[in-house]
């Protein structure tokens, strides 16, 4: 699958916090991903069983590619033996060189997070198109979000759109839950917020838990579904209980503003500081808040800053604009008026209103 994507949904008064959905970044790709949904597989299945690594050993030596893939898989993922990123890359190699398509979406995705193998986008490409032409759902997912980020290609939405629904239509559930975010945005395709609805119901209907935590997501607020917070409660629970970051982030949302659930402090604490430790960037600058408001910690600013500061360097435009008003205010770090103007700028270059409004009182122009 690919790296999750997120889009902010506006601050409830009853919180500090705000909740994402999972998906493309709008400030940047997280540091950890989801794993991967089931595959459609193209060709031959393995002759072994899920969760026989002993077994799909045996297959592997005997030259069965398939083998090779799954056992590569339960290595990525820790299933059945110890979780080894680097034997997973071997073995997603060997296959890939016999011609196994799955094989090769799966060693593509690796280069495209850099897990086991070197973060390496041109790579990247090249086993993702090899598979994705070869039958492997998930290559055209993975080629999709390429030309939707423009990493290793130029930025092409169009094509990301055509790529994410070729994955769907062939049973790729994070190829649903991507193309859910494209008409969510609205890129490459008139905005739809229904229709970004119903696909990542599809997703999570197929256990692709980034879609259940998109999802959880829009009933939050009542995007393309009509609002409701017990449906986001378990779509959320659901997501974060499956160890999808952004699940467990808005699930700390929830408890912390008390949505369908009583508000919690230490429980949002607790899972904020899940989300955060899983790569979703936003867990980590809603952590910050709570350290710099003593929500169920005491007041830490120098802990608060230094969370806002890793937020902002993984791409958190939110993050990027609590650091600056650090900043300027002088709250755990500082006071510098001149580099605090500099993290607003870089939150409203992303988009980031609230940021914008903030810099003419520093001198600076949005």
């Amino acid at each position: 699958m690919t790296p999750p994507r997120f889009a902010l949904l506006p601050v409830a008064l009853a919180a500090l916090s705000a909740p994402f959905a999972s998906g493309c970044a709008e400030g940047g790709v997280m540091a950890a991903t989801p794993e991967y949904p089931a595959l459609l597989v193209a060709g031959p299945a393995p002759r072994c069983a899920e969760n026989d690594p002993a077994g799909c050993a045996r297959e592997c030596e005997a030259g069965d590619q398939p083998s090779c893939t799954r056992l590569g898989t339960m290595n990525e993922k820790g299933a059945g033996t110890k979780r080894d990123l680097a034997l997973a890359s071997k073995l997603y190699q060997r296959a890939c060189q016999g011609k196994d398509p799955v094989g090769c979406a799966k060693l593509g995705y690796l280069h495209l997070v850099g897990k086991g193998v070197p973060l390496d986008y041109a790579r990247a490409r090249e086993l993702s198109e090899g598979s994705c032409a070869g039958g492997a759902a998930m290559g055209c997912t993975n080629l999709g979000y390429l030309f939707e980020t423009g990493k290793g290609v130029g930025q092409d939405y169009g094509r990301a759109v055509a790529l994410y629904q070729r994955a769907c239509d062939a049973g790729n559930a994070h190829g649903c839950s991507n193309l859910g975010i494209m008409f969510e945005k609205g890129r490459g395709v008139p905005r739809d917020y229904a229709r970004a609805a119903d696909l990542q119901n599809r997703a999570c209907a197929a256990d692709d838990l980034s879609g259940c935590a998109n999802l959880g997501f829009y009933y939050l607020g009542g995007r393309g579904v009509p609002a409701d917070d017990q449906k986001a409660l378990e779509l959320s629970a659901r997501a974060c209980q499956g160890d999808e970051a952004i699940g467990c982030l808005n699930l700390g949302y929830l408890h912390e503003a008390g949505r369908a659930v009583a508000v919690d402090h230490a429980r949002a604490f607790e899972l904020y500081r899940r989300a955060c430790e899983g790569g979703a960037a936003h867990g980590c600058s809603n952590l910050g808040l709570m350290y710099e408001y003593g929500r169920a910690t005491s007041i830490d600013m120098g802990r608060a800053a230094e969370l806002q500061r890793r937020a902002c360097d993984e791409g958190d435009l939110p993050g990027c604009r609590f650091l600056g008003k650090m900043y300027v205010k002088g709250r755990g770090v500082g006071p510098d008026s001149a580099i605090g103007a500099d993290y607003l700028g870089r939150a409203c270059q992303g988009g980031d209103q609230e940021a914008c409004n903030e810099l003419p009182a520093l001198g600076r122009t949005p």
